[in-house]
């Protein structure tokens, strides 16, 4: 559905919707897009402006290895090739219980406090990540009565790097993982991102 006219008009609805089941990604530690092609939005020069929101939506299988707990890092990407991190969740600890493949959900709302050319536009965002294998901190095992749910970054929220808004910005997701392992690893089963503004 659109509202008004004009690049900086609000769009209010979905702006980037993936349906099909991805890859799973595992054996990394650098962060990758975990997102299909299709997915990948590419929002126009002048569609920031300061107030606006988007939220993205994400839906993963999961799985982990006990050694060392090891952290995935959650990104949102912006930038001619999706090279500029927006927003990022910090490490996010896993618990010592293995998982071969468990759901999990992460809700990132993203607000534009800035916007101009260089590196002078910016977002703020706050996550919510809920699934079974996750902890703030500690040598801690799965909870067998409910499933965590962390808010993102574990720190005060404070806006990402800065990018050029007045350009086209490919927007993705991508996912760091602290330790390579064919066992660490994540695959997104469902993906949207709507205009909130």
């Amino acid at each position: 559905m659109t509202s008004g006219t004009g690049v900086n008009a609000p769009l209010i609805g979905i702006l980037a919707n993936q349906t099909a089941t991805g890859t799973m990604v595992d054996t990394f530690t650098t962060a990758v897009t975990v997102t299909t092609a299709v997915a990948k939005k590419t929002l126009p020069g002048g569609f920031w402006y300061v107030g606006r929101v988007i939220r993205i939506s994400a839906l993963f299988a999961w799985k982990n290895v006990i050694t060392a707990q090891p952290t995935f890092t959650f990104q949102v990407m912006l930038g001619p090739t999706s090279n500029i991190i927006v927003w990022s969740s910090g490490a996010v600890t896993t618990t010592t219980s293995a998982h071969a493949s468990l759901p999990a959900e992460l809700i990132v709302w993203l607000k534009c406090v800035t916007v101009g050319t260089g590196t002078s536009a910016t977002l703020q965002g706050i996550g919510k990540l809920t699934g079974q294998h996750f902890v703030v901190s500690g040598a801690t095992a799965d909870s067998v009565l409910t499933h965590s749910t962390l808010m993102l970054p574990l720190t005060t929220p404070a806006p990402g790097t800065g990018f050029n808004s007045t350009i086209d910005n490919i927007l993705d997701l991508f996912v760091a993982c602290q330790t390579s392992d064919a066992n660490n690893g994540v695959q997104l089963f469902n993906y949207i991102v709507e205009d909130m503004s």
